[in-house]
């Protein structure tokens, strides 16, 4: 793969890329992991061979209405994937994991048959939180993980959005990173009809020469 450098003239082999680095692989300072920005939105870099199907998950949230019925629970379902994280609701933060195994009460004319002062959850992992004004309206956030997939470009290297907000991790391939240790390209990569142009501040690093 050969690579240019953005505003010179000429062709440049990257020195990071080895027999160790696929064919056609773009990656930065020996990292085939790293982030960049651009317009003020940053971007994780992956170099793969060409084609290759790029699965990167990290933390997200949802944040829905819930209401509160006749006895002023929240009845929350398990996501599918199961409670990676906590629960908010107002000022308050719950784990899932650490509330107490128990049972649903009957709820009748807005009293439950037995007491439950606490947030709980059943066997099923159904979250119940207690305590609300019955027929009540809260803005409920759950903690879900985003999963984004993204094809390596013909140049060798897959472009993933972070979103809104950068995470304190991501997940590439089951492999765990924490974000803000990665390399920290500044300006990544661009593909033009199959060939890789590098930032001229590349120059000096080992992701192009």
């Amino acid at each position: 793969m050969k690579l240019k450098r953005f505003g010179l003239i000429g062709l440049a082999i990257a020195s990071a890329i080895t027999a160790a680095i696929p064919v056609g692989a773009v990656p930065y300072e020996n990292s085939n992991v790293y982030r960049a920005q651009e317009r003020g939105q940053s971007y994780l870099y992956v170099s793969a061979s060409s084609g290759t199907e790029v699965t990167v998950s990290m933390p997200g949230s949802s944040t829905s209405a819930r209401l509160a019925n006749a006895c002023g629970i929240i009845a929350l379902s398990q996501p599918t994937a199961g409670w990676s994280g906590p629960i908010r609701v107002g000022s308050q933060t719950i784990t899932p994991a650490s509330l107490p195994t128990q049972l649903l009460p009957g709820c009748s004319d807005g009293q439950l048959a037995e007491a439950r002062p606490n947030h709980f959850r059943d066997t099923n992992g159904r979250v119940y939180l207690v305590g609300f004004t019955a027929g009540s309206s809260h803005a409920v956030t759950i903690a879900r993980p985003v999963t984004r997939r993204s094809t390596a470009n013909a140049c060798g290297f897959a472009r993933i959005s972070f979103g809104d907000t950068t995470p304190q991790t991501v997940q590439v391939g089951g492999t765990s990173y924490n974000v803000m240790t990665l390399p920290n390209a500044g300006a990544g990569p661009i593909c033009r009809t199959g060939e890789a142009y590098v930032p001229a501040d590349w120059l000096g690093s080992s992701g192009g020469s």
